[in-house]
């Protein structure tokens, strides 16, 4: 039997490699998955690659490979992070060839502010603030002042001019120029994109040259009274504050001076011994910005001079009121208080008042009626008491007849009421009593009730029901009665005394039956 060949044919297909989308989008950071597929032919079956930069992709926790019975492949990348970003290639391959197709991955990122820094700036100076943010798409980035809420953005101009803004490729910067002391403060950078928003505070320090608060630049004082000279300093950084005296420092061995310290804040305290501790003192504040100095002046005190235009008012027998200017110079210390002296002519005794506080008004209580009394006016300080005023003369009203008084009346309970006595000017002399006549309209016989002159009510009784009373009062004491106040009053009809019983018997007996 001859020998046979048997000849087998295998055909071989180059691979056929198709995407359905070639194109993908996500965004960073949000635990997203994207998934690629390929769709593979050939002979023999095409194996399936996945590439990216040129590196052949391995199976991981971020990288999933999958093929299925169909010929398609696919590659799932998770967790997508901004890196992630770019191109992709599937590749087949079999004995006739290989064919790979590309594959693009757009990843997004919210907007991240990496740098922003606080600042300082000398006032005067100009201060620059940089803000770097990174995202895609890249930021727009715009500023705000958290004080007022002003916005600064590139391209825009602001009110006053100072502040300038020029961004380019993910930094803006904001320029202020002239720093004043009220741009101290926090400012916010904010990057914005259509995928969101980032917002960072930073927070811009003035320094400047120490800057003094004290407007007062002249103190008094006297030998061995202790005053306090206070120099008062705002600056950053704090200053340090030094005294000099005649070129010498002060120091806190220097015979009858004191230094007192705080945050912003010296005081020297002085005793003056003789002459020589009055004159010029100077405050020197430094810091690394600069040095300031200021000088003040310790003068010796004064009394007061004298208060002057005394004048007497309201006068009664027993009352004075005193008023007056005060002085022109106080001494350059304050005045404490003043003292009023008055005494009858002809005496040598004073008696003295003083006055609450600085008042320039004094009431002189207690003279005698028809009295001729000199007055006079001191300002006293605390250095002492100043030169008294010119002596004004004055007299006090004589003993005279009591004024009318005042009546208001009120309906007593049953058939009385009650006549309110108010005291008016007694004329020099206590009130002995008040003269109080009576008559109803139709009488021409008047009833009469007095009334002891310490009591400040008359208590009319018994009264007839639905009457019109007519009242005469009269006050006297030991010169005389005063001119009568008329008064007149209307008694009401008598009360129901039958209806109002019935009406609480039937309140009564509603209650009772609430409690059954």
């Amino acid at each position: 039997m001859k020998n046979r060949v048997f000849f087998l044919q295998i055909r071989v297909v180059p691979p056929v490699l198709s995407v359905f989308q070639q194109s993908f989008n996500a965004t960073a950071d949000y635990q997203e998955s994207v998934t690629f597929t390929c769709i593979t032919s050939g002979s023999p079956e095409p194996a399936v690659t996945w590439h990216r930069k040129g590196q052949q992709l391995e199976p991981s926790e971020q990288y999933i490979f999958d093929k299925k019975e169909d010929g398609r492949s696919t590659l799932t990348i998770r967790n997508i992070r901004q890196a992630d970003g770019g191109a992709y290639a599937c590749k087949a391959t079999n004995k006739a060839g290989s064919q790979e197709r590309e594959l693009f991955l757009k990843v997004f990122v919210q907007p991240h502010i990496t740098q922003l820094k606080n600042v300082t700036a000398v006032e005067g100076s100009a201060a620059m603030i940089s803000c770097v943010a990174e995202g895609e798409p890249l930021p727009d980035i715009s500023w705000r002042r958290a004080s007022d809420g002003q916005t600064f953005m590139d391209g825009v101009k602001n009110r006053d001019g100072r502040f300038e803004v020029r961004g380019r490729h993910g930094k803006s910067v904001l320029t202020i120029s002239g720093v004043r002391l009220t741009d101290l403060g926090r400012f916010d950078c904010e990057a914005q994109s259509r995928i969101g928003g980032h917002q960072k505070s930073m927070f811009l320090d003035i320094e400047y040259v120490p800057k003094f608060l004290t407007n007062q630049s002249i103190f008094y004082s006297w030998e061995g009274n202790p005053v306090n000279i206070s120099c008062d300093v705002m600056s950053n950084p704090p200053a340090t504050m030094l005294w000099r005296r005649e070129r010498f420092t002060i120091s806190e061995v220097t015979p009858n001076m004191h230094i007192h310290r705080a945050e912003g804040r010296s005081v020297l305290e002085v005793t003056p011994m003789s002459d020589r501790d009055f004159g010029r003192y100077n405050c020197t504040a430094r810091n690394n910005i600069g040095v300031r100095y200021q000088e003040f002046i310790l003068a010796q005190a004064d009394v007061p001079s004298n208060p002057y235009s005394v004048r007497l008012s309201a006068l009664s027998q027993r009352l004075a009121t005193v008023t007056f200017l005060k002085p022109d110079s106080h001494g350059g210390v304050p005045i404490s208080y003043y003292l009023v002296q008055y005494k009858e002519v002809g005496s040598q005794d004073w008696r003295d008042v003083k006055s609450h506080s600085v008042q320039t008004t004094v009431v002189l209580t207690g003279l005698e009626p028809n009295t001729t009394y000199e007055v006079r006016v001191a300002a006293v300080n605390g250095k002492g008491q100043g030169e008294f005023s010119h002596t004004e003369s004055f007299q006090t009203l004589a003993i005279r007849e009591p004024s009318p008084p005042a009546v208001h009346g009120q309906k007593e309970i049953g058939k009385a009421y009650r006549l309110g006595l108010v005291k008016q000017d007694d004329g020099g002399m206590p009130i002995v009593e008040y003269i109080v006549k009576y008559k109803t309209d139709k009488e021409e016989q008047w009833m009469t009730k007095l009334v002891p002159g310490a009591n400040d009510f008359a208590l009319l009784k018994p009264l007839q029901w639905n009457t019109r009373y007519e009242v005469e009062i009269t006050a006297r004491n030991v010169k005389g009665l005063s001119e009568p106040t008329f008064y007149q009053f209307f008694m009401p009809q008598k009360p129901d005394v039958t209806g109002k019983s019935m009406i609480e018997e039937n309140t009564s007996k509603i209650r009772k039956s609430l409690f059954l």
